[in-house]
């Protein structure tokens, strides 16, 4: 099992936090709108099958196209940039309280737990009820 240390070090570790806040946003502005994916497509001027791969995390988009996406569904990206120490010390503060015994930890906050699954690399949330 990675530490933390060298998961944060890792690209696959910032796609991951960055695909699964983007689905998230994504998901949340079709259920306020009430719209399907086809729907959400046509509104935004792509293929069904791009909603597709975003809402399943099967992208890997340019900045000037997460932004784009972004913009178009209502919200804004913020990039905050900070010393791989201080997130380090950010985390397991926050990871004291819960250590899940899933091998195959990623990143956990104060809401949510995300694994990585051992035969996909997709990675599933899970909520944390305080």
């Amino acid at each position: 099992m990675k530490k933390t240390e060298e998961l944060i070090r890792t690209k696959a570790y910032w796609m991951t936090i960055i695909q699964n806040d983007l689905y998230a946003k994504v998901e949340q502005y079709m259920i306020n709108k009430g719209i399907n994916r086809t729907q959400l497509a046509a509104e935004l001027g792509v293929t069904k099958g791009y909603i597709s791969q975003v809402l399943n995390g099967d992208f890997n988009h340019s900045l000037g196209k997460l932004i784009e996406l972004a913009l178009s569904v209502g919200v804004v990206p913020q990039i905050n940039f900070k010393s791989i120490e201080a997130y380090d010390k950010e985390i397991n503060g926050k990871f004291k309280k819960q250590k899940p015994m899933n091998s195959n930890f990623i990143y956990v906050n104060e809401q949510e737990v995300i694994y990585q699954t051992k035969a996909k690399s997709k990675a599933s949330k899970k909520s944390i009820k305080k």
